[in-house]
């Protein structure tokens, strides 16, 4: 299922954007891409982006939600990646599964710790509701008020079901 979600978050960042789709993503071995699901050329820079995402089960976007990177990729030797792009996939009972783009990550701004924090593994976490969790393995997270939105074109605004919102 994660390899699916995956799969499907390259897809949507592809199509927004008018990029080719993968060919390589669903049941590709681990790193086969170097951590560059998508290379994007602009006339003073190159961005080889890594597409995170994610499925939860709310329609709700909240600024204190996170997305989670293992440390071993961040640190993973050869990796291209410059930028990461956050995309959840929201469960609503009245429209479905929303695909909602949250944004860019700076690698070397998240290596620094100039965003997100630092947890190493067997570290207990405790949540918003209360609830807790141990991280398995070195991570960063990243809540999504930290992370810069993302460009919306107006290719992108012009799409069937597209909406702005802003974080709770």
């Amino acid at each position: 299922m994660l390899r699916f979600t995956g799969t499907l978050g390259e897809i949507v960042f592809a199509d927004a954007y008018h990029l080719p789709r993968p060919t390589r993503s669903f049941g590709a071995a681990d790193g086969q891409d170097w951590g560059q699901d998508f290379q994007i050329d602009t006339d003073s820079q190159q961005f080889a982006v890594d597409i995170k995402a994610m499925k939860r089960k709310t329609g709700v976007l909240h600024g204190d939600y996170v997305l989670n990177i293992p440390a071993s990729q961040l640190h993973k030797p050869e990796s291209r990646t410059t930028h990461y792009f956050c995309i959840s996939f929201h469960q609503s009972a009245e429209d479905g599964t929303i695909a909602s783009l949250i944004g860019f990550i700076d690698k070397e701004a998240l290596y620094h710790e100039q965003v997100g924090r630092f947890y190493r593994a067997g570290t207990t976490r405790v949540r918003k509701d209360r609830t807790s969790f141990t991280f398995h393995e070195d991570t960063y997270e990243v809540p999504f008020r930290d992370i810069d939105p993302p460009f919306v074109t107006d290719s992108i605004r012009r799409r069937g079901g597209y909406r702005l919102c802003h974080l709770r």
